[in-house]
């Protein structure tokens, strides 16, 4: 199984963490993926809402190489990205 997860980019929007939307973290028990939304001022009682999509896409083979991954899980991220829009 392929876990995918991914959330909208803001073109020119400032992020924190020198300028990262995704960050990774892993150690022997656990991974951690973490999609950061742009930074920005807020007026007292307004809120922001950031959105992200998860999946779990099966059947796919763990890419050996960059030729397999393009080939094989690229495409089905693709099309799972499509059906978001």
């Amino acid at each position: 199984m392929t876990f995918v997860k991914a959330a909208r980019i803001v073109a020119g929007a400032t992020y924190p963490d020198l300028g990262c939307c995704w960050e990774t973290f892993t150690n022997g028990a656990m991974i951690e993926f973490e999609t950061l939304g742009p930074l920005g001022k807020l007026a007292p009682g307004a809120s922001a809402t950031h959105i992200e999509h998860w999946a779990v896409l099966d059947g796919l083979r763990k890419p050996d190489s960059d030729a397999a991954f393009a080939k094989s899980l690229a495409p089905a991220v693709k099309k799972w990205l499509k059906t978001l829009k």
